[in-house]
């Protein structure tokens, strides 16, 4: 119907309409999921080893750590069980 009244341009449009659509139905996955593109495991495990790894330093300078905690591995951190006495 469209093509006899537009010719060979209503593809043209068909494409331009569906990148457009499938533009707006990616943007709406991302605001569902805004996360679910970070690496976040990776992420908190460096932050867990970079706090021990000062930890042991102020250790072993003999200088009272900022926080006095057991290490907490990224995945009882997620899950919430750290120790009720860390700050």
């Amino acid at each position: 119907a469209l093509e006899g009244s537009l010719g060979f341009g209503v593809v043209f449009a068909q494409q331009l309409l569906a990148f457009g659509l499938l533009g707006v139905e990616d943007i709406g996955i991302q605001i569902e999921e805004p996360f679910a593109v970070l690496p976040l495991k990776k992420i908190c495990t460096k932050i867990s080893l970079e706090a021990q790894v000062v930890r042991r330093n102020s250790e072993s300078l003999g200088t009272m750590p900022l926080l006095l905690m057991t290490p907490i591995t990224p995945m009882s951190f997620a899950a919430g069980t750290e120790s009720q006495g860390q700050v």
